[in-house]
């Protein structure tokens, strides 16, 4: 069947009746973020935070909120994921918790909740955190507040995605189903719940206690992103930096394919990626590379997958190049798969063996959209490549090139710092700019051009048509 990359993709596909329709997409480059002001006296005591996040790029400090504008311990309190990819909840002064654990799976949805409450007797008990439903017990750094100590909740200022008090370390990546609670601590079961196969997946959250400066973000109206659905009166989150086509469809319950960071080794840089994981950049005089995050099997099943990537700059062989298609999975785990092959400028790959050079070539320029589809079929699958909707090339078993019965994963190699390849799986960033909208024929994902009967590389997709 296929795959939602090989390390457990926790959190990724629901199957409840609770369906997410938007997330959020941040690009830490464009310093994305939510905020809005605390006037009205909460609770500065007991609190929770509940949201789902998939990370962009790993490897640096990046801020999922941050409650209260003084720098102390009774006027701050954020959480953030570390350089090292943990998590670190904080006050101003003091690390309350920082998890052993690591988080790089970059193509899952994480359920993250932090409860506060400073009024327990049991120190431990006053600062919890869940991840997909579990307690997260084991700390390399564990501090607790003093009992009754107050924290920088429902207070001054909430901040989505941002460090608002040193405005530093965006968040990259994407966020869905944001939740908080003032003057209460909630259990992870509050806002999910295990399925009958033991996934963890999201329940409707809106019948929970919101208190005084609690929140809801669904992320439902795209004319106002940051709105409050709660039903409290603090008003409205506002969006810096963000617009419409911020929202994606890439959620808990339909899991997108993006770019995974962890392939970025098997070429080139593995630090050059923004946008959620949906751009690469290219290297210095150099190759960087990357697969994306879900594969297919071309021999199993008959279903058709389309994805597109667009080109930032001309690309005409004179250093700036790109090559985009497709990877076997046996290919991938070579490590430096590219080796001596020369990629063409708007090179056309579908590599099935380390010493097998392009199928074809042809320049692009910048704004150019390749469209990449995949036909499968049990004895004779085809792999197309379109420029701006026209066919340049085809593939079958043979013809001229033999097709493995392996998994494969969309593929890009782009050189030079000038040059991104940003993807479009469906769920298109501002980079990504769509100016007619076309969706596959489930009716899931925003595509430039039509996908011709192909469907995006999607979770619910994949567990529908997989073979």
């Amino acid at each position: 069947m296929e795959v939602l990359q090989r390390t457990a993709n926790r959190g990724s596909v629901s199957t409840g009746n609770f369906e997410v329709g938007n997330s959020t997409a941040f690009d830490r480059t464009r310093t994305e973020y939510y905020t809005r002001n605390v006037s009205s006296a909460g609770s500065r005591t007991t609190g929770t935070i509940s949201m789902w996040v998939k990370r962009g790029r790993g490897d640096l400090a990046q801020y999922l909120f941050t409650f209260g504008n003084t720098d102390n311990d009774d006027g701050r309190t954020f959480a953030r994921f570390q350089a090292d990819d943990s998590l670190r909840i904080m006050g101003g002064n003091t690390t309350w918790r920082q998890t052993s654990r690591v988080f790089r799976d970059f193509g899952a949805w994480y359920h993250i909740v932090i409860a506060f409450d400073t009024t327990q007797s049991t120190a431990d008990n006053r600062i919890k955190l869940y991840v997909n439903g579990e307690q997260i017990t084991e700390f390399r750094t564990k501090n607790n507040p003093s009992q009754n100590g107050n924290l920088g909740l429902a207070f001054q200022k909430q901040v989505i995605g941002y460090n608002s008090v040193d405005n530093n370390s965006p968040y990259d990546g994407n966020m869905c189903e944001i939740v908080i609670q003032d003057g209460v601590a909630s259990a992870p079961t509050e806002f999910g719940e295990f399925s009958d196969t033991g996934q963890w997946i999201p329940i409707d959250p809106s019948g929970v206690t919101f208190g005084t400066n609690g929140a809801y973000l669904n992320f439902a109206d795209s004319s106002t992103m940051g709105k409050d659905v709660s039903g409290t009166t603090v008003g409205n989150f506002t969006g810096t930096n963000l617009n419409s086509t911020d929202l994606s469809e890439d959620t808990c319950t339909n899991n997108f394919a993006t770019w995974n960071y962890a392939t970025g080794y098997l070429e080139g840089s593995a630090t050059a990626f923004t946008g959620g994981n949906l751009i690469r950049q290219g290297g210095s005089s150099a190759y960087n590379a990357c697969t994306g995050t879900i594969g297919i099997n071309p021999y199993e099943g008959t279903a058709a997958w389309y994805w597109e990537l667009e080109i930032s700059s001309n690309n005409s062989g004179d250093g700036i190049e790109v090559g985009v298609g497709w990877i076997s999975e046996t290919v991938m785990l070579v490590g430096s798969h590219r080796a001596a092959q020369e990629v063409q400028p708007a090179g056309f790959m579908q590599w099935t063996s380390t010493d097998w050079s392009p199928p074809s070539s042809g320049t692009g320029a910048a704004g150019d959209i390749f469209g990449l589809h995949l036909q499968c079929h049990p004895t004779n699958p085809t792999f197309k490549w379109y420029k701006n909707d026209t066919l340049v090339f085809t593939d079958q078993t043979g013809n001229p090139h033999d097709i493995s019965n392996d998994f494969y994963f969309p593929y890009v190699a782009v050189y030079n710092t000038s040059m991104e390849g940003i993807a479009n799986f469906g769920n298109p960033i501002q980079e990504f700019a769509i100016a007619s909208g076309n969706s596959d024929p489930n009716g899931f994902g925003t595509f430039e051009f039509t996908t011709k009967s192909g469907y995006a590389l999607c979770s619910k997709n994949v567990a529908e048509y997989g073979g």
